[in-house]
């Protein structure tokens, strides 16, 4: 009947879509994982979108309904978060930690950190200096 072909159709669909969310999930997956572990590198986002297999528009599209996040930003963010990481921790330079987290000039490290964190990094570090001490 007529019924069970729309009722067939319906099933295919919904077959496909739900695997096209699966393959969706693991490109994210795939995607969280490299920049998780390759954010020291030069990655540049058309590079990866393109060794996925999508344009740089269709990934960052898919990476940002999966996230919240555009794979940029989720870059930027974990770069700042192990940046904060270093300058209490460390007695690494400013220039040291920038390129250390995948930044190519500290001007640009400085200014994006600002940005995110409303200090500066050398103020960042005074600020948060109280939570590490040597023993």
């Amino acid at each position: 009947s007529t019924l069970n072909i729309l009722f067939n159709v319906l099933d295919s669909i919904q077959e496909t879509s739900s695997q096209s969310n699966n393959e969706q999930q693991d490109l994210v997956s795939s995607a969280l994982h490299f920049l998780e572990h390759n954010y020291p590198d030069d990655i540049q986002i058309e590079k990866l979108a393109n060794s996925l297999g999508y344009s740089r528009a269709h990934f960052t599209m898919l990476f940002t309904k999966k996230t919240g996040v555009s794979p940029y930003y989720y870059l930027t963010q974990i770069r700042i978060n192990k940046a904060k990481e270093l300058l209490i921790t460390t007695k690494l330079s400013i220039e040291e930690i920038s390129y250390s987290v995948g930044f190519s000039c500290v001007g640009r490290f400085s200014e994006i950190f600002k940005k995110y964190e409303s200090l500066s990094p050398m103020h960042y570090r005074k600020e948060n200096a109280n939570l590490f001490s040597e023993e």
